[in-house]
């Protein structure tokens, strides 16, 4: 199993740009960046961008993969920077358990096949207490199965939509359902990063910290930021070391930071 060094910080802390230069440091042999990204918005591709240009001449040899890092092809015993933790649960939370989350990742640029936005926390609302509420909804029933059955919901329904279109799902039946179904997928994620991890002599993960859901009513985002900061909690306790970001500078919250920097 080899080391592991966590690096939090909320969005334009410096993270990304630490753990690049940390790990450029630290790293003698073979280095990998596995890049989470899927560009999705034109704001998707400016941080791509940015982030290619500040790792740019540190000798990474960059693997896209928005699922499954732990298929990604690094040397074994290489070290390995995942950047980062908070889109691939992201992505493994908002999109299908289809063909588009077991396919091999898709190049991270412009014109790449994005994956499907088609919500796997949705199908969970819908499946679990939909027939119970609106009575003709199957467990499995979302998007076309849905209007299949129920004659009501649109073949894209998802979501709000779909809660709207069955008409009587509670929002906290919905927030529990929303909750144990990203929490099952960011286990499923921990166990993938554990596999990576098993296979690199140093892995390095960034990810965004302090998210709340202050404010926040959408079901799907809640239980992706409380699933987000459960897996930061479990990777902080499997972590040799770790930083929390603040303006650039990283503060030591595990570990003895100045044997390790």
């Amino acid at each position: 199993m080899g080391e592991l060094v966590l690096i939090l910080g909320p969005n334009g802390s410096g993270k990304s740009r630490f753990a690049e230069r940390f790990l450029d440091a630290r790293a003698g042999g073979a280095r990998f960046y596995i890049a989470t990204m899927l560009p999705q918005t034109e704001e998707n591709a400016r941080r791509i961008a940015k982030h290619r240009a500040q790792r740019a001449g540190l000798g990474f040899q960059t693997l896209e993969r928005p699922w499954f890092v732990s298929g990604a092809p690094v040397t074994p015993g290489s070290a390995v920077l995942l950047e980062d933790v908070s889109n691939l649960l992201a992505n493994a939370i908002f999109a299908p358990a289809g063909d588009a989350r077991n396919a091999e990742a898709p190049p991270e640029s412009a014109d790449a096949p994005a994956a499907p936005r088609t919500a796997r926390i949705a199908a969970e609302i819908v499946g679990e207490i939909g027939a119970d509420v609106a009575g003709e909804i199957p467990a499995n029933a979302v998007g076309e199965r849905a209007a299949d059955v129920a004659g009501e919901i649109p073949a894209n329904a998802v979501g709000k939509r779909a809660a709207d279109a069955a008409g009587e799902i509670p929002a906290n039946a919905a927030r529990e359902c929303a909750a144990d179904a990203a929490g099952e997928i960011a286990a499923e994620v921990a166990a993938d990063i554990a596999a990576l991890r098993a296979r690199c002599a140093l892995l390095v993960c960034v990810t965004i910290s302090g998210l709340t859901p202050a404010g926040i009513t959408d079901a799907g985002t809640v239980a992706y930021i409380a699933a987000l900061n459960a897996l930061n909690r479990r990777l902080l306790e499997d972590a040799d070391a770790a930083a929390q970001m603040r303006g650039g500078v990283p503060h030591a919250v595990k570990g003895v930071w100045n044997e390790i920097v």
